[in-house]
């Protein structure tokens, strides 16, 4: 919500350089379809804030955030700084008049499931080519269009694979994390000896 908020006053004044933000895949489907309905161009990150502020120097952007937290206007700070994005968006409520509330309603948040599924390390990345996993993902893809989305990717030391789906309706999404996470469950572990 934050970066939606300073991104819709960046681009009133123009100070929204490349009329762009940076998000990572983390960020709630809401800031995407904001930022669609506002023209502003949005551009993916990798995760993390060293991956973030490198893609944004490389593509001359001045705002990006996620949802850890981390808002960067690297035009004023090297790094996310709290104060600094108080100190932005106070700015911005009192030039507006507006109460955050009400700057706030430019975004709205998409429901979201987010399942972990441990795998065993001798299936790390198989499931990428697994035609059962990927089917389930690009069927579900095919049913959200683009009132959802569908991003399943390895993470951690421990291989786990995370599910993320978001959409309109909670209890659809959430049949279909489970599905997916049943999906992986049943082509990607080990059976355990009886």
């Amino acid at each position: 919500m934050i970066v939606a908020v300073c991104a819709k006053d960046m681009k009133e004044r123009g100070t929204l350089r490349n009329n762009s933000i940076i998000f990572t895949q983390a960020n709630n489907l809401g800031l995407l379809q904001f930022a669609r309905t506002n023209n502003i161009g949005t551009s993916a990150s990798s995760a993390g804030e060293r991956s973030m502020i490198r893609r944004m120097l490389e593509c001359g952007y001045s705002l990006g955030g996620d949802p850890a937290g981390h808002i960067l206007f690297p035009d004023e700070a090297p790094s996310a700084d709290g104060q600094l994005t108080g100190i932005r968006l106070l700015d911005t409520l009192k030039r507006s008049g507006k109460k955050l509330s009400e700057l706030s309603a430019v975004i709205e948040k998409c429901p979201q499931v987010m399942l972990n599924v441990p795998i065993d390390k001798r299936f790390r990345e198989v499931w990428k080519n697994d035609r059962a996993v990927t089917g389930i993902i690009d069927e579900f893809e095919g049913i959200l269009g683009e009132e959802g989305r569908v991003v399943v990717r390895e993470v951690g030391a421990d291989p786990v694979i995370r599910i993320m789906i978001e959409g309109r309706d909670f209890t659809t999404i959430n049949t279909m994390a489970l599905q997916i996470a049943d999906t992986i469950k049943e082509r990607l572990t080990l059976t355990q000896p009886h």
